[in-house]
């Protein structure tokens, strides 16, 4: 193993740890509430959730970005920087709490305006944790990532309680709300660097924020609007019942993500550190392959199991749910290895890039979402969504081919070999033993050519 990968496994194997406990929590948490809940109310929720992690987006300035790649950072820059933040984020409230007071946000259930209001608390989040980009710029992942599975634990368990006792929508809420803050809380108060905050004197510093930003920024809020957009498409015209099983199927496939995500935030700092060009190739192939396999196993794990696993889990309420959500799998294969670009684009500063592709984005994918969902029901919604994001991801390809060498040929393979067992499956009837059988092989067929 390289000295880079090393680095990346030795910090990825506490953010996989923290990431596979808080997965299994959201698993079962979404299980429970699945039980106790109805579709509809799930896409009451979804209206919801989409305006407040709006105004999330909206108040995150890249501040954590903007330090890790930094060469050093002095403790009056940061104060300035998080104290800038912090003043963004009020802002961005006041904005939240004047719309939100005043229902000029149509579709949302206001009689919950009290919950709705605590849930836009989560803007917050970004100044209080940006010691987390600090410890991990040094590469203290255990500090770092420790604090979102221990929210993540106390918000289950609150939300859990909550929605055994009545308090169904109100308990979803608290259940996004206060994972971010009390992971924001515990941040606060573990790092070595105790910020304060400071009279903004040098301009120059928020200069150079504003400029590494900007293009972030707005590639952010155009992402949120097409990752969003299909949400509203389904509301528009299949209903709250039908958004509620395209809510949970998506909300699904991105606790899946959560995987590549916990990899991918220790390869941006560990990139930063090496300039050797050559390594960096190396790694990101070899590293976003070996996810790549991951997620291609969960998916033919669903292929072959996903309606025991359904029935068995959510009930067979929740059926419909099914075809989305393997489609969503396929979606985060390819978000999977397309993620491992971004380090790429930061460390050579190319954050135009990223805006690029969501502005094409955002024009493609409500096109084809509307166009689909109309023509083939709730499985149009995530097929829109998975050819927009095929196309970006060549567009992706062809605009880092002077920033990262990539070896096809391996992916290639992977996914031939997955179409050979769902075409295997789509036209044969396959029993039980014979899955597992082609399951476990699989599964070997990775470990060993790994081990070569």
């Amino acid at each position: 193993m390289t000295t880079i990968n090393r680095q990346i496994f030795d910090g990825a194997k506490y953010t996989i740890s923290f990431s596979m406990i808080q997965y299994i929590l959201y698993i079962i948490t979404q299980i429970i509430f699945a039980r106790l809940l109805s579709p509809s109310l799930f896409g009451e929720f979804a209206i919801i959730s989409i305006v407040v992690m709006f105004f999330f987006s909206l108040s995150n300035f890249c501040t954590d970005k903007y330090i890790i790649i930094q060469k050093s950072i002095n403790k009056n820059k940061l104060n300035s920087l998080i104290t800038f933040d912090f003043i963004y984020a009020l802002v961005s409230y006041f904005i939240f709490f004047l719309l939100i007071k005043n229902h000029l946000i149509p579709n949302i259930n206001y009689a919950y305006e009290n919950s709705i209001l605590l849930f836009g608390l989560v803007v917050f989040y970004h100044p209080f944790s940006r010691n987390k980009a600090i410890l991990e710029k040094e590469l203290k992942f255990f500090k770092a990532r420790y604090p979102s599975m221990i929210a993540t634990i106390l918000s289950s368990i609150i939300s859990i309680i909550l929605a055994f006792n009545g308090f169904t929508l109100l308990a979803l809420i608290l259940w996004r709300a206060l994972q971010y803050l009390f992971e924001g809380l515990i941040l606060l108060f573990i790092s070595n660097f105790n910020f304060s905050f400071v009279a903004i004197e040098n301009s120059k510093d928020i200069n150079e924020l504003y400029k590494f930003s900007a293009p972030l920024i707005a590639s952010n809020i155009i992402i949120y609007f097409y990752w969003n957009i299909d949400y509203i498409i389904v509301d528009h015209l299949l209903g709250k019942t039908q958004l509620g099983y395209y809510w949970l199927a998506f909300q699904l496939g991105l606790f899946i993500l959560r995987i590549k995500d916990a990899i991918i935030n220790v390869v941006l700092p560990v990139f930063s550190e090496n300039k050797n060009q050559d390594t960096i190739n190396e790694s990101f192939n070899q590293i976003s392959l070996l996810v790549f396999k991951l997620f291609g196993l969960i998916f033919i794990t669903f292929i072959f199991f996903g309606e025991y696993i359904f029935s068995f889990t959510f009930g067979d309420k929740w059926l419909p749910a099914l075809n989305p959500f393997i489609i969503t799998i396929l979606l985060s294969m390819i978000r999977s290895f397309t993620s491992f670009f971004e380090p790429i684009l930061l460390i050579h500063k190319k954050t135009n890039y990223k805006l690029i592709l969501a502005v094409f984005n955002a024009v493609l994918v409500p096109s084809l979402v509307y166009f689909l969902v109309k023509s083939f029901g709730i499985i149009g919604a995530p097929l829109g969504v998975l050819i927009s994001n095929v196309f970006s991801s060549i567009i992706l390809i062809f605009l880092t081919k002077n920033l990262v060498k990539i070896n096809y040929l391996p992916i290639l393979k992977n996914i031939l070999f997955i179409s050979l067992i769902f075409t295997l499956n789509s036209i044969l009837d396959l029993n039980i033993l014979t899955k597992i059988l082609i399951l476990i092989s699989t599964f070997g067929i990775y470990i060993f050519n790994e081990k070569k």
